[in-house]
């Protein structure tokens, strides 16, 4: 979140706080308007935070059964390795 952002978020905590009048508020349509937005923003970065989350799952499991395959051919040659 950059700073602007950042002094949005103040903002609107700061006219809720200010505003609130027996727990209704209303707001301002600026407000409204970038608070949306900004909420669109978070939106979009947490689904593409969801997808590399994915990907770097995906790959992950891939290497744990990389590495149990590759456990398991050294188990099967020391095996092997005894009886010759």
């Amino acid at each position: 979140m950059n700073e602007e952002e950042k002094k949005v978020i103040a903002n609107f905590k700061y006219w809720i706080d200010t505003n609130t009048e027996r727990g209704v508020c209303y707001l301002p349509d600026y407000i409204c308007a970038k608070v949306l937005n900004l909420i669109e923003k978070l939106q979009k970065e947490n689904e593409e935070l969801k997808i590399k989350n994915n990907a770097i799952k995906r790959e992950s499991e891939a290497y744990a059964e990389y590495m149990i395959r590759l456990d398991n051919e050294l188990n099967l040659k020391k095996e092997k390795s005894k009886y010759e």
